[in-house]
């Protein structure tokens, strides 16, 4: 029945839910009743999303009732497997006020490559590879900052303000939570280990990285002061950690996760990005002369080959750069900054500039590469760019709309 409903009807049969509501919760009729709000942002939200209904104007407890799919459970609804698009009428009252809203449910994606998005104020935004169009979003009950993919081809995300992790299963679909990973950051995933690695910003005494396997219960060691950036080199089982706060370097050792040494890198070291032979790892200065540091952000890099780091080259000084990664099939580094709105193309040995910067949305976080493509999440713009890196031109389609403050982006295949 849902599936058919126009709107107009929709609505007054939500009113009419709303009046059952009310004289359940036997109000007095000389009492008349307000209006209220639902917060539900309007986007198609993925089978097992979790959303918050955000009452504006309804005291607690108010009670609610579904017209349609889904369930809601403790203030936050529960979109359910569906083969097909649909909408559903959430209606609340706290016998004072009526408030109702519509809630648009997408279908399971069908196979095939996606972009996935990490969207810190909505959860993780599906897209078509091929022209960009959204799929839906996911809700994951937090905030994610970054997300990573597996060897089975699940996808897992962080909560940057929280002490869980979303593991999502593609074939059959299922979303999951991971406990006692906490505020994660920045996530990479080791497929020889067959883990995922996530930076933790704070756990009750300081910086942590976090591992996770399908084998065991999430566990910690101890790194920096802050710790955001993350890289892996698989081949010498090492995991390298940002320390922010302290402008260090931690080398994790991933058979024992030990730290193995830890290493004076650059102020504010925020972004890291490893050659693909794994010998030179660039580390990005999240500073600025126009910001509370006023110091000169800019890149380094280390020869990390063998036992003791060491500088290698540091490029110009830059506007505030953020993040960083390492394209060595053509030689270069792309570098974001977030003050103006652009990407620094360097040299990935002596990082000098070998063209201008190329404009972008705004505030650009944290890049990645795949099928030949430089993808720029752009936070303030809730948009995602889109560079060829044969020509550095910005691909048919790009910038393209997101969800909300988009902090990173990657390709998820349908098969790993």
């Amino acid at each position: 029945m849902h599936a058919s409903m126009n709107s107009v009807s929709r609505v007054l049969l939500a009113f009419l839910c709303a009046a059952v509501v009310v004289a359940a919760r036997q109000q007095s009729p000389t009492h008349p009743l307000r209006i209220a709000r639902l917060r539900v942002p309007a986007m198609p939200w993925l089978p097992g999303s979790r959303i918050p209904l955000q009452p504006q104007g309804l005291g607690s407890p108010y009670q609610t009732i579904v017209i349609g799919s889904g369930s809601v459970i403790g203030g936050t609804f529960i979109v359910p497997n569906l083969a097909s698009d649909a909408t559903s009428t959430v209606v609340a009252s706290d016998g004072r006020a009526i408030a109702a809203a519509n809630i648009h449910l997408a279908a399971i994606p069908s196979p095939g490559p996606i972009i996935a998005v990490a969207s810190y104020d909505n959860g993780i935004a599906l897209h078509n590879a091929r022209n960009f169009a959204m799929l839906g979003v996911l809700a994951t009950d937090g905030h994610p900052s970054d997300l990573a993919f597996g060897s089975s081809g699940d996808l897992m995300a962080t909560d940057t303000d929280g002490t869980t992790a979303l593991l999502l299963a593609r074939s059959p679909w299922k979303a999951s939570r991971i406990s006692q990973v906490p505020f994660g950051d920045e996530i990479a995933y080791d497929p020889i280990g067959h883990a995922y690695y996530i930076t933790g910003r704070f756990d009750g005494d300081g910086g942590v990285l976090t591992r996770v396997t399908a084998m065991s219960q999430a566990k910690s060691v101890r790194v920096g002061d802050t710790p955001e950036g993350i890289a892996i080199d698989q081949l010498r089982h090492r995991v390298y950690v940002a320390n922010t706060n302290d402008g260090t370097i931690s080398v994790v050792d991933t058979t024992s996760l030990t730290v193995q040494k830890t290493f004076a890198a650059v102020p504010r070291v925020f972004g890291i990005a490893l050659s693909s032979n794994g010998k030179t790892l660039y580390a990005v200065a999240n500073q600025s002369q126009s910001s509370p540091f006023s110091a000169s952000g800019y890149v380094a890099s280390f020869d990390v080959s063998g036992s003791s780091p060491h500088l290698l080259a540091r490029s110009r000084p830059l506007m505030f750069p953020i993040g960083v990664v390492a394209d060595s099939r053509h030689g270069r580094i792309f570098v974001t900054d977030e003050e103006h709105n652009s990407i620094d193309v360097l040299d990935a040995k002596s990082l000098r500039a070998v063209r201008p910067p190329i404009a972008t949305c705004k505030t650009p976080w944290k890049p990645s590469i795949a099928d030949r493509r430089l993808f720029i999440p752009c936070a303030r713009s809730n948009a995602i760019d889109v560079i060829a890196l044969s020509s550095l031109r910005r691909v048919h389609g790009a910038p393209f709309a997101t969800a909300g403050y988009p902090l990173a982006v990657h390709l998820w295949s349908h098969a790993r």
